[in-house]
């Protein structure tokens, strides 16, 4: 996905530069200088957003329960992926000596899981077969600040 992202924003700034080297009498340097950092800072956008990372949790064989462990810093989130279905139960617990890191529950849609937004502990009955995602992250105030947060993670499926 990263690399698609990267050709793609290659092949733009190429062509915005060829655009701005037959522009000139229309546009002066200043012109051409505003195309190159727009498409510059579209590119630093692109990247931020596709270098994220997501984690399959599995189970250890016969249990239904996983504790993963892992840093969140500034922006950067950590998406674990669990698959639950209909009547089960779904435990999710957070450790961390930050106490601004939670985590948010997502279905595979990227809708919220109603009830399950900057907390710490969530238990839930699980209505829909789903490939859930946990994202566990630091509020923006805490990311501003380049913060960092190390967390236990344990995710349970009965």
């Amino acid at each position: 996905h990263a690399d698609r992202s990267k050709l793609i924003l290659n092949r733009l700034i190429m062509r915005l530069l060829n655009l701005s080297q037959g522009t000139h009498l229309f546009f002066g340097d200043n012109m051409k200088k505003l195309i190159l950092l727009t498409a510059i800072l579209f590119s630093l956008s692109l990247i931020s957003v596709s270098a994220q990372t997501k984690i399959r949790v599995k189970f250890p064989k016969g249990t239904g329960s996983a504790t993963v462990k892992g840093t969140v810093k500034g922006y950067k989130y950590i998406d674990y992926i669990v698959r639950a279905k209909s009547g089960q139960t779904m435990s999710v617990n957070l450790n961390s000596a930050k106490v601004s890191c939670s985590f948010v529950i997502f279905y595979s849609d990227m809708k919220n899981v109603e009830g399950a937004t900057d907390v710490r502990e969530s238990f839930r009955n699980v209505d829909v077969d789903d490939n859930y995602v946990v994202r566990v992250l630091l509020p923006r105030s805490a990311a501003r600040r380049g913060e960092s947060a190390a967390f236990n993670l344990k995710i349970e499926i009965n």
